[in-house]
């Protein structure tokens, strides 16, 4: 089964669109000149619809070609590709985003702690100066909680995550009824420590600033995100 299918996108898209709004807020608060914002995970365009409303080009990157038409449909002046993070290509812009634990998600198998370096460097070479990544994701206790349930417009998704100290992954295991249909998606993600994102970060050049929400989008406990600029 593809990453992010039909039903899982819609339901993604009309239920769980707020955390994008606020992070497309944080980052246009701190954006620098108008230009091309690359959208790393960008799913169904919630972020890249405001974005392009305030005078952006948009470029969005997924995994899931059901997030890409989602997208395509909402912002038809977007540039929507078939890839992943962890090799597209990044041309010159003047902001990167990975919004909603994209750097997490182990649909691709190269996702790692030991992946990130490489991926900081090729957002860092791709930044103009005075350039801004934003990006957020999960940390080392981010399981557990017990189930949760969100509902919608004839959709409903109960959710549990479990997650292995050891190893520092989670597994999201999902039931989705949708209709009258009923079935499970399980997704892995890979756990990475503040410090050592931070470390990463400073070594490729950037200058970091520590977030704790999204505009008014205050996160989960065992959440982080970073401001990094690139110097100039």
């Amino acid at each position: 089964m593809s990453f992010y299918p039909a039903d899982l996108a819609r339901i993604h898209d009309e239920g769980f669109g707020d955390f994008a709004r606020a992070a497309a807020c944080a980052l246009l608060e701190r954006r620098p000149a108008p230009g091309l914002v690359v959208e790393l995970g960008c799913g169904s365009g919630i972020s890249s619809q405001i974005f392009a409303r305030n005078g952006c080009d948009v470029l969005g990157i997924d995994l899931s070609a059901e997030m890409l038409a989602i997208a395509q449909r909402r912002v038809p002046v977007g540039d929507f590709r078939q890839g992943s993070i962890w090799d597209a290509e990044l041309p010159p812009c003047t902001a990167v985003t990975a919004i909603g634990e994209v750097i997490n998600y182990a649909a691709d198998p190269r996702a790692g702690a030991e992946r990130l370096p490489g991926l900081f460097e090729r957002v860092h070479h791709a930044l103009q100066p005075g350039g801004l990544f934003m990006f957020d994701f999960a940390l080392p206790g981010r399981g557990g909680g017990g189930a949760r349930v969100h509902e919608g417009q004839g959709w409903r998704v109960i959710s549990e995550a479990i997650e292995d100290p050891a190893s520092r992954t989670l597994e999201r295991r999902m039931r989705i009824v949708a209709g009258e249909h009923e079935r499970e998606e399980i997704h892995h993600l890979r756990l990475y420590e503040e410090d050592a994102a931070r470390s990463a970060l400073e070594r490729a050049g950037f200058s970091c600033e520590r977030l704790d929400r999204y505009c008014d989008f205050v996160f989960w406990p065992s959440y982080a995100a970073f401001a990094a600029r690139k110097p100039g």
